[in-house]
């Protein structure tokens, strides 16, 4: 939802990231915007309380009755990618660039047709930029063709309309690793939760 910024509205969500109940994320499209944000609920209790909590109380164990169902599959992929989001400096860790100077932001194609959007960049000062992408699974994920071409169209957009002259490195995070397979080795890195997570 795109809102303009008022002043009192700006003071509000400045507010809620103070008190770490948001997440506050530039937006880079020709250039990062000074004035233009994602903002992202961040507290993890209240978004697991606003998503099951709520209907947890008209259904006894709601939890176990719905495990693998697509509703918990959903949440648990974007819990993890909320996880990793609130964990950047131990990715740079795990990806042993923490003695590099570096930006992150967030991307969103105008021009892409499907759309694209590219929700961790991380800008290097050795002319690398990281293009992350994010991946839940119980085993090692699987990259098959129609994700793969997914990431490499994230990929040319945003090299096309940024004018970025650093060299896009497509990087994985991981739950359970990266399965070897005809893609696998077409990923510039990856991290694995049970890497970064020693830093945490």
């Amino acid at each position: 939802m795109n809102v303009s910024n008022n002043g009192l509205l700006g003071q509000k969500l400045e507010g809620l990231v103070q008190c770490d109940l948001l997440r506050k994320i530039p937006v880079r499209k020709k250039k990062i915007k000074k004035n233009e944000y994602i903002y992202q609920l961040a507290d993890f209790f209240c978004i697991f309380w606003l998503t099951f909590i709520q209907r947890a109380e008209l259904e006894t164990n709601y939890w176990q009755h719905h495990i693998n169902t697509p509703k918990i599959n959903s949440w648990l992929g974007l819990a993890f990618e909320r996880l990793c989001m609130s964990h950047v400096e131990q990715i740079k860790q795990a990806l042993h660039i923490e003695g590099i100077s570096t930006i992150q932001y967030a991307w969103r194609s105008k021009q892409s047709q499907p759309g694209a959007q590219i929700d961790l960049v991380i800008k290097r000062a050795d002319k690398i930029v990281n293009l992350f992408e994010i991946k839940y699974s119980q085993e090692a994920y699987k990259l098959n063709k129609d994700e793969y071409e997914k990431l490499l169209n994230r990929k040319s957009s945003f090299v096309s309309e940024t004018g970025l002259k650093h060299a896009p490195w497509i990087t994985m995070i991981t739950s359970s690793g990266l399965a070897k397979g005809m893609y696998s080795d077409m990923v510039q890195g990856v991290v694995t939760y049970i890497f970064f997570r020693k830093f945490l």
